[in-house]
């Protein structure tokens, strides 16, 4: 797949992805959904109470101000035509601080009116005429009846928004076939309860997956005034790779509205998913990037998401027919002849790390089939790369698994 004006990343070694468990294990109850509507209206609900203005960095100045919890000093943005004043959230303080050439970590040591007197002095009187920003500001409705603005993101002009709502719209259009798998609870929230039959993955066979009667909690769809998470899968499209392993499809993606990260798009096959989201044996994982600058974003996402959508929703014929030939092909009539070819044929494959891949691959031969062969090889290359503690290595070792396919003609990409 190619998508124009993104980044693409495409690895083809199975691992074991920690992304959505470490969405799990760090967010708050506060951040956490049960489902992708649930996120949607809470992400609406923000968008629709804030709005953009592009101001001229010289008719502003920042100035401290009462903070929201007692005995505390915030920072804001005042416009010094109208005297309107926007505070700062920490995100936000961080972004002007950028946009004004200056160093956060550092201001965020000194008093609040120090931090002020040094942004305007040395950064926003010394900016030229026609530079500008761009504030997205909130308003909070406070339980008195004051109105609080606050600047969620302060970006350049060029910043192109994508809503985080308008993503989960383009998610709940999947349709029943995808899911959010459920996921034990991680620390108290109030909405735990026991699994039922309806939560279960009927794919996961693993004894760490959720079963029924386990205690489950909202996960896989977080949300804040940040960024948003969601991780989803599919069991209706099984892959057969054999009789002991059955590959599915899941993704998760990411986006910011206020300048935190990209848009990114991840799509793998996997084997199980466990009740704290680490997705066992993911594999052919393909990530698309998409930056928020111009404003042809928006756009680009829908060009992208319509591929990626296609993609995740066609049979099993294309994989399986890659599967076939890597499987059909052998590397050697021996394990010597395995290694020797391998070692000869793949670039940065030593012979110790062949042979102990081809130890691992005999070892599993019930998994994933006859050793000699080009499947049978890879997935051994895949569990060899697991044991290695450096993050490169194991990249450089799976990147092989690719390398192993292309000599059997197959492609899993």
């Amino acid at each position: 797949m190619t998508f124009a004006a993104s980044v693409t990343r495409t690895v083809s070694g199975s691992h074991n992805n920690m992304t959505a468990s470490n969405q799990w294990a760090n967010r708050p109850a506060s951040e956490r959904f049960w489902n992708v509507r649930e996120l949607r209206d809470h992400c609406q609900n923000i968008y629709e109470n804030a709005e953009e203005r592009t101001m001229r960095k010289q008719d502003l100045e920042i100035v401290p101000v009462q903070g929201v919890a007692d005995n505390t000093t915030d920072l804001a943005l005042r416009n010094r035509n109208t005297g309107g004043i926007v505070r700062l959230n920490n995100w936000s303080f961080g972004q002007t601080a950028a946009r004004l050439g200056a160093p956060a970590a550092y201001l965020r040591t000194l008093e609040a009116s120090d931090a002020a007197y040094m942004l305007n002095k040395y950064g926003i009187d010394k900016a030229d005429a026609d530079e500008k920003v761009s504030i997205w500001k909130h308003a909070d409705r406070r339980e008195n009846g004051n109105v609080i603005q606050t600047a969620l993101a302060v970006t350049s002009e060029r910043y192109g928004r994508i809503p985080n709502f308008h993503v989960c719209n383009q998610l709940l259009q999947l349709g029943d076939e995808w899911r959010v798998p459920p996921a034990r609870p991680n620390g108290f929230d109030p909405r735990t309860r026991p699994a039922t039959a309806d939560d279960i993955l009927s794919g996961n066979k693993m004894g760490l997956s959720i079963q029924e009667g386990d205690l489950i909690a909202p996960a896989g769809c977080y949300g804040d005034d940040r960024s948003i998470f969601v991780f989803m899968v599919n069991e209706n499209r099984p892959i057969q790779v054999s009789q002991n392993e059955t590959l599915f499809r899941g993704f998760y993606i990411q986006n910011s509205e206020v300048g935190a990260s990209a848009l990114k798009i991840t799509v793998f096959d996997y084997s199980v998913v466990c009740g704290n989201h680490i997705i066992w044996g993911a594999r052919n994982l393909k990530e698309v990037s998409i930056r928020h600058v111009g404003d042809s974003v928006a756009s680009r996402f829908r060009g992208a998401w319509s591929q990626i959508q296609g993609y995740m929703n066609q049979s099993a014929d294309t994989e399986l027919a890659a599967i076939r030939t890597a499987k059909n092909f052998l590397l050697g009539q021996t394990g010597e002849q395995v290694i020797e070819y391998a070692t000869e044929n793949v670039k940065g494959l030593t012979k110790k790390a062949a042979s102990a891949a081809f130890d691992l691959a005999e070892m599993y031969s019930d998994d994933h089939g006859d050793p000699r062969s080009a499947w049978g090889f890879a997935a051994g290359i895949t569990r060899y790369s697991q044991t290695l503690g450096n993050t490169d290595d194991r990249d450089s070792m799976d990147r092989n698994v690719a390398r192993i396919f292309q000599l059997s003609g197959a492609s899993l990409n």
